[in-house]
Parts: C-alpha cells; structure tokens; sequence
C-alpha cells in the first residue's frame, strides 16, 4: 500500500478562532496541524483529503501575496494527483512480456 501522507506550510490571512481548531480537530484523515503566528502547518493522507477541503471546511483565509497564491495552485494540483493515484488499479502484473 502507498502512503498519501503529505506536509503542507501556508500563511494566513488571519489567527484561527477556537471554533476553527475544533473542526481542524474533528476531520478525518487529518494527522497534525499547528499554527505559529499566522503560520499554518498541516500533515494529512491526500487519499481522503485535499488543502481546499480542508482550508474551506475550517473557513481558513490564505493570505494573498503571489507566492502563497503560488502554493495553493500547486498544492491543489498535486492534491488532485495524489487523490487519482490513491484509486488508481494498476493494469499491469510486472512480468516479462511472452
């Protein structure tokens, strides 16, 4: 089985209310997540979850410079990859063709 657990690091427009860290402790497939100023660090299996499920779920706001806007596209699109790569069946036994 492949592990899907990935690490994520995004700034935040805004501090995270006690209602917030209570959804961010309630999701599943969540492992970590820690804030340090407007810092927010996340660890979770991409075969469950994707950053904007997550970040859209709590009602976390990224902050808006280019470099996390950056990010977020990026993350999003290896989210996407990871969650097809989770359900894929592969074709192929690995053996020697005939």
């Amino acid at each position: 089985m492949t592990n899907f657990v990935v690490s994520r690091k995004l700034k935040l427009a805004q501090s995270i209310t006690p209602e917030q860290q209570d959804i961010l402790s309630e999701l599943p497939g969540l492992m970590t997540w820690d804030v340090q100023g407007n810092t927010f660090q996340v660890k979770y299996d991409a075969s469950q979850l994707q950053l904007s499920g997550i970040m859209e779920l709590a009602g976390l706001k990224p902050a808006t410079n280019k470099l996390q806007q950056w990010r977020i596209r990026y993350y999003q699109f290896t989210d996407q990859n990871l969650a097809q790569e989770s359900g894929h069946v592969p074709h192929c036994c690995n053996k020697l063709p005939r």
